[in-house]
């Protein structure tokens, strides 16, 4: 579940330190029972009576009660809490439409890549297709492949550094981004791609695309604005102070391509045909057909390269993998603890029941009503509750706003607080409904039966 590797060395110490473990925490666990009860004097337990039992024995359950609870309850809000973590990143707009994306990866290979612009026509003919495009990389992985961009306002010392993601032909399509201001690539214009052959003086000047992160850094002003402007970045040996010439025509939201636990970055898309690591598809049909003609075109072409292939909703759901495992443990640990307190609480109201039972015989003969007898002992019953609740909370809130301090998009901190509260009432509903039974039960009880008791 949490992706751990658990391994056992049987010829180690370890069986000894699991064996040694356990008899630890049952001789504590009997220690003090034992002692107890060894120490009764027989008259003291021949009378049963309540005047025998000490405060500490007492103070001791009560303290047990609310570890328990203190404990179920601060399970309880990490799984509330990473469970509204993970289901505000599934329902986070990214800037992308992630539904019904293909990506084909390993294509790195010389022989894809020479065959890249055929691949792509292939894949486009298929029917259910409705857009491919190729990219250096895939939304849900991390990328860094820096570059240096300045303005004609700026000196080269004074470039900005900016991620560079080179995107081929209807990539913003694919994805369905809309631009704020400009236009995408156009197949057929050879002048929008940067030329490598910039020492001989061949260089032009190509087109670029940025993000609104990346507007703001190199003040280019408003989306409108920026249309036609020139940047510069950095190409070839740093030495050299080589730039390629960038003038801008289209400007798009910022996207979330990597997970949330990163911040946005500036960034650039620049237009590469020749070389990609991975194809997107977009399709229309079920997953399974799609990728079976794709596959077909594929080891018709290349039959030694194998077909990797990945659904990009897998691939962004795959950066929270740890988190998802972190959010099924607490659960199961959450579920363990409020049973092992609902027993122990379980234990106790009848303990408390049938040592009260003269008492209760006692207020029904003076006229209280079987509703005043079960408010009394759900009372009893609920302080612990509460007291482990005002433990519980600043635990929680604490140790779960550390953890959310690792998404750079999050809930709201007070999201953790309504958690809190629900947890609260939660936990005081299942406490009264273990003990209403017995309290129903003992308030319902013939006082002539309750007196003659003992």
């Amino acid at each position: 579940i949490l992706g751990k590797e658990f391994s056992l060395d049987y010829g180690s110490m370890d069986i000894l330190q699991i064996i040694a473990l356990s008899l630890v925490v049952g001789i504590l666990g009997g220690v003090y029972p034992a002692f107890i009860l060894s120490g009764f004097r027989p008259a003291e337990v021949l009378k049963a009576n309540k005047s025998a039992e000490s405060s500490a024995s007492v103070n001791l359950r009560s303290a047990l009660v609310i570890v328990q609870f203190s404990v179920s309850i601060a399970l309880f809000v990490s799984t509330a809490v990473v469970y509204g973590q993970m289901q505000y990143t599934k329902n986070m707009d990214l800037g992308f439409e992630k539904e019904n994306l293909l990506s084909i990866n390993n294509i790195s290979w010389d022989a894809v890549l020479e065959k890249l612009p055929f691949l792509i026509d292939e894949f486009k003919r298929i029917p259910e297709v409705t857009s491919v495009t190729s990219a250096r990389f895939t939304p849900g992985y991390p990328f860094e492949n820096n570059t240096a961009i300045r303005t004609n306002d700026m000196a080269l010392q004074d470039a900005v550094i900016v991620s560079n993601r080179r995107v081929g032909y209807d990539f913003f399509k694919t994805f369905g981004i809309e631009l704020i201001a400009g236009r995408i690539y156009q197949i057929g214009r050879a002048d929008e791609r940067a030329t490598i052959d910039i020492r001989a003086g061949n260089g032009h000047t190509a087109a670029v695309i940025l993000n609104q992160s990346a507007l703001r850094r190199l003040n280019l002003g408003s989306p409108e604005e920026a249309l036609g402007k020139l940047t510069y970045i950095s190409a070839g040996n740093p030495a050299e102070k080589l730039e390629v010439e960038y003038e801008v025509i289209g400007v798009i939201p910022d996207l979330h391509l990597e997970s949330l636990k990163s911040n946005m970055r500036a960034e650039i898309y620049p237009l590469e045909t020749g070389y990609a690591r991975a194809i997107t598809v977009r399709y229309l049909t079920e997953p399974k057909v799609i990728v079976d003609k794709i596959r077909a075109i594929w080891m018709q072409e290349f039959p030694n390269i194998p077909f990797e292939y990945e659904y990009i909703t897998d691939a962004i759901d795959g950066q929270y993998e740890a988190e998802q495992g972190q959010a099924t443990m607490f659960a199961a640990f959450s579920g363990l603890a409020i049973l092992i307190a609902c027993l122990g609480l379980y234990g106790l109201a009848s303990f408390t029941a049938e040592r009260r039972t003269k008492e209760i015989g006692i207020r029904k003969v003076m006229g209280a009503s079987v509703t005043d007898i079960v408010k009394l002992l759900l009372w009893k019953f609920s302080k612990p509750v509460v007291v482990a609740n005002l433990i519980a909370w600043p635990l929680s809130f604490y140790a779960m706003t550390q953890w959310l301090e690792s998404f750079a998009y999050r809930i709201e901190n007070y999201s953790i607080i309504g958690f809190c509260l629900i947890a609260g009432f939660a936990a005081l509903f299942i406490a009264w409904g273990t003990v209403a039974g017995n309290s129903i039960r003992v308030a319902r009880t013939n006082p002539i039966k309750a007196l003659r008791y003992e």
